[in-house]
């Protein structure tokens, strides 16, 4: 027998006895937690390994050893203790990481939003109706399973888990994770929501939670799946009253309408408030309440600062009100970086009919990338006066096609309103260039026209 066949057999007699220890220290470890907990020891002879099972403070509970069949573990036994949830079975909660958002990705699983930044990109939810996991997941909820995923835990099916690699002869530590697993499996099966206890729990959240991105969650959903159920007056005079101003108009949009009307004009009016919000406010106003003198005034007083969404906002509430701007006010907006803006104050401007024409032809000259939106504008309420210079946009060999078409039509939108066609007035007919031209000299009257 040569040295390495002796080597090998050393080895082996070491691993198998080491094993035979471990299961040794497993087994007294599981019996000493049986016996603690009052659970039922099973041994499974010498070939296998011993676990513990029964029912813990009312819990079903597992303690057994399971392989680990992780790339490069090589099959190894890992320690896992659950206790049994009263959670739908397909719904899972685990702590999020890179390795897991990209295998739900792959997979096309959704990932349950709650409105929490922090726990919901530490914590994927998947599987399970939407509106009861989010119902579920109120602060209280947040804090357990947060607490237990922090401790290692996980939810597989209807079971939460602890996992430990190797076989553990630490009958403490058994018992301690064990009665965490309790513990948290009890308040995880209170706080979920059946059916009924949806809306409830949902307005609760609404008016209680701490967490204004959770309440607006869940105000959402109240809204779109309660709109005329009792309580959901209750979630929207809570928010209407809430610190936020995010909060405050989701509730503007939802209770009575003089209360609403009153609501949205404060958030449109205060510089304070996110811009965002106020360009919400000016939308609320013009969906709900565009026939109120309120709302003409509320947008009156914030054109003269707004800028960004909230002067889109505000400029588009204006035209579609027909409320004419002062050209003072408007000139930021019209000489603006933003050429959204500089385009809706065009149209306010429009507003003012001939008065305008002036300062329309002077941006149509001088801002190429509304030059459309003006000679439109210009089509729609322009005198005979503009005539001639928006000629010249008819003409020219670089000029773009797009640009003398809009240029014609206008033209002859004009022509439309004048009765007539007297000296230095438009004639339609085009030239052998494509181009229109004024028509300079008088139509010599017929004895047909005489009559």
């Amino acid at each position: 027998m040569d040295v390495a066949t002796i080597f090998v057999g050393i080895a082996t007699l070491c691993v198998i006895g080491f094993g035979v220890l471990t299961r040794g220290s497993w087994d007294r470890a599981l019996h000493a937690l049986a016996t603690k907990r009052r659970l039922t020891f099973v041994s499974s002879g010498f070939a296998g390994t011993s676990s513990v099972q029964g029912e813990l403070d009312g819990v079903d509970v597992v303690v057994k050893a399971v392989a680990n069949n992780s790339p490069g573990r090589n099959r190894t036994k890992e320690t896992m203790l659950s206790a049994r949830l009263t959670l739908p079975s397909e719904l899972s909660i685990r702590k999020e990481s890179v390795g897991t958002a990209l295998k739900r990705f792959a997979a096309g699983i959704a990932d349950v939003q709650v409105g929490v930044p922090a726990f919901d990109d530490a914590v994927y939810l998947s599987g399970g109706n939407e509106l009861q996991v989010v119902a579920m997941f109120n602060h209280e909820a947040r804090t357990i399973i947060t607490e237990a995923l922090e401790a290692g835990a996980h939810v597989d099916g209807q079971r939460l888990i602890i996992t430990k690699p190797g076989l553990t002869g630490k009958a403490e530590w058994l018992d301690e994770k064990l009665e965490f697993l309790v513990g948290k499996a009890k308040q995880l099966n209170s706080h979920y929501c059946r059916r009924a206890g949806v809306l409830p729990r949902l307005v609760d959240s609404v008016c209680n939670d701490p967490h204004p991105g959770y309440r607006k969650r869940a105000a959402e959903l109240v809204f779109k799946h309660f709109r005329n159920e009792r309580g959901v007056e209750r979630a929207a005079d809570a928010l209407a009253r809430a610190a936020e101003p995010e909060l405050r108009l989701i509730g503007a949009a939802h209770i009575d309408p003089e209360r609403g009307l009153s609501v949205a004009a404060a958030l449109l009016g205060d510089p304070e408030v996110p811009r965002d919000v106020q360009a919400g406010a000016c939308e609320l106003l013009m969906r709900r309440f565009s026939s109120r003198a309120e709302t003409r005034a509320a947008l009156r007083r914030a054109v003269a600062g707004a800028d960004g969404e909230l002067a889109i906002a505000v400029l588009r509430g204006l035209w579609r009100l027909l409320e004419p701007i002062e050209g003072a006010q408007l000139e930021p907006h019209l000489t603006s970086s933003n050429p959204q803006i500089r385009s809706e104050a065009v149209s306010v401007l429009a507003l003012g009919g001939r008065s305008a024409e002036r300062r329309l032809i002077e941006i149509l000259d001088s801002d190429d990338e509304i030059r459309l939106k003006v000679i439109g504008v210009l089509g729609d309420v322009a005198s005979p006066a503009v005539v001639e210079p928006l000629t010249a946009y008819t003409k020219g060999v670089l000029r773009a096609g797009e640009l003398k078409s809009a240029a014609r039509q206008a033209i002859a939108s004009i022509q439309a309103r004048v009765e007539g066609g007297g000296t230095g007035q438009l004639s339609v007919s085009e030239t052998d260039g494509g181009e229109l031209s004024l028509n300079h000299q008088a139509q010599p009257a017929t004895e047909e026209h005489d009559a």
